[in-house]
């Protein structure tokens, strides 16, 4: 028998060290959509390679998932976590959603966390900026050095890892307080980043951004 189903935008609880018991947010939905196809993203591979942001899910869509959930659970979490099936940034809205979500918890006075985790592709974009008001961190994975980056991410058109250097290093002037880096470490066949060679550029760089 067919079952009608529809994939939520609100999904979770996770529990983390780092965060806590965290909710996700996916302002994007299936097919994963990213400026990059990591070969170490936990996502898979990217289906719809793009620089160019659209509308992908609508702020309705999220503000009703989410209070279903809170309805039904209540504030059982402790971080809202905007990241989904690829960069919540390539939603036109994400800034939208963001500011609504932030006003919704706080009305309800929730003291939790709201982080947005973003390839950081588009993170120096002006219309990305209202973002930066309404959450705790903006959080950029980085697995890879200048050396390395450019064959394990597979950026989609010339755009460098210098690209995303120089946006990191422009970003922290006015938002250092709301950036943060991850440090990725992984393994893929018979390469590992973890290598004290490539560890020490890695770092190199995350110390020249000055996040």
């Amino acid at each position: 028998m067919n079952r009608l189903f529809e994939l939520k935008t609100v999904y979770g609880i996770h529990l983390s060290r780092c965060f806590e018991a965290s909710l996700g947010i996916d302002p994007l939905l299936s097919p994963k959509k990213c400026s990059l196809n990591c070969i170490f993203c936990p996502l898979g591979e990217t289906i719809v390679k793009t620089i160019k942001p659209s509308i992908y899910v609508d702020l309705d869509r999220v503000i009703r998932d989410l209070m279903n959930f809170i309805d039904k659970n209540g504030l059982i979490f402790k971080t809202t976590f905007v990241w989904g099936l690829g960069d919540p940034l390539l939603n036109y809205q994400t800034p939208v959603i963001v500011e609504k979500i932030h006003s919704l918890l706080k009305d309800m006075g929730f003291n939790g966390r709201i982080v947005v985790r973003t390839s950081g592709v588009l993170i120096n974009s002006n219309w990305i900026k209202p973002v930066f008001k309404y959450v705790d961190e903006n959080l950029v994975p980085i697995a890879l050095p200048y050396s390395y980056w450019k064959i394990f991410t597979e950026p989609v058109g010339d755009f460098k890892f210098n690209n995303l250097v120089n946006s990191l290093k422009n970003i922290v002037k006015e938002y250092g307080d709301k950036l943060a880096i991850e440090l990725v470490v992984f393994r893929y066949r018979d390469f590992t980043n973890a290598e004290e060679s490539v560890l020490d550029e890695l770092i190199s760089v995350i110390h020249s951004t000055r996040v």
